[in-house]
């Protein structure tokens, strides 16, 4: 079992608390063994559908326009808690749907059945479900070509302005005839057919997502490590997200910030949820610990902070957190304010266990320990390192205790300076003449590059470039920096003593 043996609070903070796995949701009126079985408890246990009053399902009863709209809000796990609409006659802020209707409207994902209505309690068509589910795949910029080269028997009968959306959804495997090749679109859907198309359009998802991802697998073998650990790594995400109590001058930055790095990618997909997927890939994988080597937010605006607190309190996975240097800094005041803003972090990352024995060192450094090894998370993100954490890496030795040490900004290798100097105009990297190392730091590289160190692996970020280097010829230490996550990059590290 791991222990936490020493904590920093305004360095990098653990989540101690994993929420259990989530009970299977039955209804009395959704049976095992019916067709729909599968899909309707995968899609109650997602919280895209709820049961009605009594407790059932009515898994044979038409859904209505407005439970759509609120079952695809439900999945998109978005906050809409203050999304509003004047737009549609027939919708009201009292109406359970209101939120749920505004948030589609707002976003382009509805249209409505006139200029100024949106008939929320019609029966929704099959076609007006792709529509909608095609609509919401351009709000978040994924693009389907729609295959019509087998068209439906009924063809004709499909609406020219829903024609698009019925193939491009068949395309993606998320709706299928209804016999004898008939789509028929006009028909209205079950409770229980749509709870199969959103199992099906969610996996859809998971698998665009993933496919994206430009995730690698290592393995590191410690003699001696007896429970395996599985962690994910993840770096540099720059989210650049913020909100009305942000300040004028804070949402300038962000929109010119998240142009800058909207160009270097031209995906189309957002920062945020790029990450949100990897979030998603860490519990389907069951790994141990995310690890966040720093600037996830590209600055510490309200709007950043706010979804960093939700996508890592959401999270079945514990986070371990190190800083980068946007985390805590805005360009007008670079690395100038961190004691400001080191409160925010502290209150999103959680605090220690009150019944685990603590050490507090001097507001650099946190350390876990695992059977076998212990994690160092080290704050270097003002490009220095503080001679605390030398100290400790010496303790380590001492003891013959292997190491993992976490970074944002990774140390100085030969076989990376020209890939990161050609990248940055300079080199970036902790112990290169180009930021001036302090003696503290230039005495942490040197123990870091002597055959002392314990030190196994270095995983860091900031370089936005994917590296793996040899340290020294002294040690068998390997540090493996990782490329931009909002470019797609991750890393699994398992380790083990096998």
């Amino acid at each position: 079992m791991k222990k936490i043996i020493s904590v920093i609070l305004t360095a990098v903070m653990l989540i101690l608390c994993i929420p259990a796995s989530a009970e299977t949701v039955s209804f009395p009126d959704v049976k095992e063994g019916a067709w729909y079985y599968n899909a309707v408890t995968y899609c109650a246990e997602k919280g895209i559908f709820n049961g009605n009053k009594d407790g059932s399902f009515a898994p044979a009863k038409s859904i209505t326009r407005a439970e759509f709209v609120v079952a695809l809000a439900n999945y998109s796990g978005e906050d809409i808690s203050t999304e509003e609409c004047d737009r549609f006659t027939d919708i009201k802020p009292s109406h359970w749907y209101y939120r749920a209707t505004s948030w589609a409207a707002n976003k382009g994902i509805v249209s409505g059945t006139s200029e100024n209505t949106y008939s929320p309690s019609r029966q929704i068509s099959r076609q007006d479900l792709c529509l909608m589910l095609m609509n919401y795949l351009k709000y978040k910029s994924i693009t389907v070509e729609a295959d019509m080269s087998s068209a439906f028997a009924d063809d004709a009968k499909i609406g020219a302005w829903a024609k698009e959306a019925v193939y491009a959804i068949k395309t993606a495997g998320i709706v299928a005839g209804m016999g004898e090749n008939k789509f028929e679109p006009r028909s209205s859907a079950t409770r229980s057919q749509v709870a199969q198309m959103m199992m099906q359009f969610d996996k859809f998802m998971e698998n665009t997502e993933a496919s994206t991802m430009k995730l690698e697998r290592i393995k590191i073998r410690i003699p001696g490590v007896g429970t395996p650990v599985k962690f994910m790594h993840l770096s540099d995400s720059h989210v650049t997200l913020y909100d009305e109590t942000d300040s004028e001058k804070a949402v300038a930055e962000m929109i010119e910030r998240g142009a800058m790095f909207d160009t270097q990618v031209g995906d189309g997909i957002k920062r945020e949820d790029k990450l949100t997927g990897f979030y998603r890939l860490a519990e389907e994988e069951d790994v141990d610990q995310i690890l966040l080597s720093g600037d996830i937010i590209d600055a510490p605006t309200n709007g950043n902070m706010k979804f960093l607190s939700e996508l890592v309190n959401n999270s079945k996975i514990p986070s371990i957190y190190t800083l980068g240097n946007h985390d805590w800094s805005f360009t007008d005041n670079y690395q100038g304010e961190r004691d400001k803003y080191m409160p925010g972090f502290t209150e999103i990352f959680g605090t220690v266990d009150p019944d685990t024995e603590v050490k507090y060192w001097d507001d650099v450094c946190t350390v876990y320990e695992y059977d076998g090894f212990v994690l160092m998370a080290a704050d270097n993100s003002n490009d220095q390192v503080h001679p605390v954490i030398t100290s400790a890496l010496k303790g380590y030795a001492k003891a013959g205790t292997p190491v993992i040490l976490m970074l944002h900004v990774p140390v100085s290798c030969e076989t990376a300076v020209a890939d990161v100097t050609n990248m940055w105009g300079r080199d970036i990297t902790i112990g290169s003449a180009a930021l001036n190392p302090n003696a503290g730091t230039k005495q942490f590289v040197d123990f870091i590059r002597s055959a002392d160190s314990t030190v196994v692996a270095i995983l860091a970020g900031h370089t936005h470039l994917s590296h793996v280097d040899d340290v020294s010829p002294l040690n068998d230490t390997v540090q493996y920096t990782l490329g931009a996550t909002f470019e797609d990059y991750a890393r699994i590290f398992e380790i083990t003593g096998e």
